[in-house]
């Protein structure tokens, strides 16, 4: 797997799923294929059964958002290599949208996390989709008239919040 930083110890579904997008979509890079099947294989040991986990970011939300979205940028027999996990990433995420369409993984919703749901299920969404779509969009527009501020889901030494890549993934 690709790593962030030398010598780091553990590797990041983030920064391995943003590989593979970055491969994916810049043709001619030497041996891209073989990065991207490896990437493939590090992203099917990583899935927890229903969703991604990134250890920069303590939801699942985003992890599982950048891989359901990168997988669109492959080709058809390349996505098919997820496609079990993504099938059951795309229910968990029907199944953990709160009544009023947000999503929050840790019992409070935020923005953030409903902007990256939303996102996770434009992807390739079919009619079980429409309604969580719509019901996730009324509620980023309440957030956003509302207003609220974001919580810090990014992992450092410390919880943060960069605040023009949560504001990006909302504008989204």
């Amino acid at each position: 797997s690709f790593v962030s930083f030398p010598y780091e110890r553990h590797s990041s579904v983030g920064v391995n799923i943003h590989v593979m997008h970055a491969l994916a979509r810049v043709p001619g890079y030497p041996d891209a294929a073989r990065a991207i099947e490896r990437i493939l294989s590090y992203l099917a040991d990583q899935h927890t059964g229903l969703y991604w986990l990134d250890k920069w970011h303590i939801s699942p939300l985003y992890a599982t958002a950048h891989v359901l979205l990168t997988r669109e940028d492959l080709a058809p027999e390349l996505r098919q290599r997820l496609a079990p996990m993504v099938d059951r990433s795309r229910e968990w995420l029907r199944q953990s949208q709160n009544a009023d369409g947000s999503w929050g993984f840790y019992g409070v919703a935020t923005t953030e996390e409903t902007a990256y749901g939303l996102l996770a299920l434009t992807s390739a969404a079919d009619d079980r989709d429409t309604a969580h779509c719509q019901a996730a969009a009324l509620s980023l527009t309440a957030a956003l008239v509302a207003n609220l501020p974001h919580p810090p889901l990014w992992i450092d030494k410390c919880l943060y919040t960069p605040p023009l890549i949560v504001n990006a993934a909302i504008e989204a």
